[in-house]
């Protein structure tokens, strides 16, 4: 059974990182697994892929991709691999919606605690080299 992981975003960030084909391979030793760095030939490797794990596919991709079974995508909206050929065809998609709630909560938090605690103000000071200590706590934000 062929995977064919395909992670490539402008944001490198969002780019699938070396080791997850890696270790892929290593827990999955009966896969073949195909990572491409780009998307650029994709097309040799979608005919005979029964998995692909990536962020998007056009419709004319999709139809060269005769043994697909199963799209994974990390992302959680899911909104540009919604053509026709795809909602018609017996392959499935998956998101990872319910991955992403928890870390965006936790990132909102932290960004509360940081504005409570004043931490762009600490920032600044630092960059003024400025002890600014006192300033912090005895001055009040002022509304925006």
């Amino acid at each position: 059974m062929k995977v064919l992981v395909v992670l490539y975003h402008r944001f490198e960030l969002w780019n699938a990182p070396s080791w997850f084909t890696v270790r892929l391979k290593q827990d999955f030793p009966q896969l073949e697994i195909v990572h491409l760095a780009t998307y650029d030939g994709i097309e040799i490797h979608l005919p005979d892929a029964e998995i692909a794990i990536t962020w998007s596919l056009r419709p004319e991709q999709f139809t060269l991709a005769r043994k697909l079974r199963w799209i994974h995508s990390p992302a959680a909206a899911v909104h540009q691999l919604m053509f026709p050929e795809l909602i018609n065809s017996d392959a499935i998609l998956t998101n990872a919606r319910e991955v992403h709630g928890p870390v965006v909560a936790e990132h909102v938090i932290a960004l509360i605690f940081a504005l409570a605690k004043r931490l762009p103000d600490a920032v600044r000071f630092q960059h003024e080299h400025e002890w600014g200590q006192e300033r912090m706590w005895q001055s009040r934000p002022r509304p925006r």
